[in-house]
C-alpha cells in the first residue's frame, strides 16, 4: 500500500512515542530526501531520517511484539489533545497478529467464499483494536496548545499566538514551548516564565528579520 507523509501530522513511533512531521529536507551531498520530526516529549529533540525509513515496516522479526505494522504511523487527537484512533489510510494497514495468521491458514487451506467472509469481518475489527492500543499505550500526549504553537512557521507569529492565549497557558506547556525553543526560562511566576519566552522570540525575530535585510 503506497504511504503518503502528512506534513504537520502527529506520527507514533512503534515504541510508544509522539511526533510531529515538521518538513521533509534534501541531503546536500547525495540528494536524499529526509524527513524532519520532532519529538513531542522530554526536551522536544528534532531528528532527520530518510524518507524510505520513516514510511517503513517494522522488522517484525527483530521486534516480534511491536503493536503497529509501519516504524511511524499516524495519529489522530481529540480537541484535549488525547489520541482517538488511526485516520483511514493507517487503519486499514494496521492488522492483528491473529487475523494475520487465520488470513494465512485460510488461503492455504482453499477456504470456502463463506469462510473468506468471515475472515474479512474479523480482519475489520483490526482498525478499532489498533486504535484501542494507541489509546492505552502512548505515554505522554502532548497539550493542543503545544502543537499549535510548534506548527506555526514564523517566530513573530509565535509571539502573536502566545500574546492571544497567554492565559490558557500552564506552566508546564510554556516550559514544553520553550524547550522546543531552546530557551531557557527562570523558576517561579508563570507571568515572568511566560514574558522570557516570548522576549526571547521577538529577539530571535529581530535578529532574523536584521539578517535578512544585510
Amino acid at each position: 500500500m503506497s504511504r503518503n507523509l502528512v506534513y504537520g501530522g502527529i506520527y507514533r513511533h512503534f515504541k510508544n512515542k509522539l511526533y510531529m512531521v515538521k518538513d521533509v529536507v534534501t541531503h546536500s551531498e547525495t540528494g536524499e530526501k529526509m524527513v524532519l520530526y520532532q519529538a513531542l516529549y522530554g526536551d522536544f529533540r528534532s531528528y532527520v531520517r530518510p524518507l524510505p525509513v520513516f514510511l517503513s515496516e517494522v522488522d517484525h522479526d527483530r521486534y516480534p511484539d511491536a503493536p503497529q505494522k509501519y516504524r511511524f504511523t499516524r495519529v489522530l487527537l481529540d480537541e484535549s489533545g488525547k489520541v482517538v484512533g488511526l485516520p483511514e489510510e493507517e487503519a486499514g494497514s494496521t492488522e492483528s497478529a491473529e487475523a494475520g495468521e487465520a488470513k494465512e491458514t485460510n488461503e492455504s487451506n482453499g477456504a470456502s467464499g463463506a469462510e473468506e467472509d468471515s475472515l474479512k469481518a474479523e480482519e475489520s475489527l483490526a482498525g478499532p483494536r489498533a486504535q484501542q492500543q494507541f489509546r492505552e499505550d502512548c505515554e505522554e500526549i502532548p497539550d493542543p496548545l503545544l502543537l499549535d504553537f510548534l506548527d506555526i512557521p514564523s517566530l513573530k507569529e509565535k509571539c502573536q499566538f502566545l500574546n492571544l492565549k497567554r492565559r490558557a497557558f500552564s506552566a508546564k506547556t510554556l516550559a514544553q514551548c520553550a524547550a522546543a525553543m531552546d530557551i531557557s526560562l527562570p523558576e517561579g511566576d508563570v507571568n515572568a516564565q511566560f514574558l522570557a519566552l516570548r522576549d526571547s522570540l521577538l529577539m530571535r525575530a529581530k535578529y532574523e528579520e536584521n539578517d535578512r535585510l544585510r
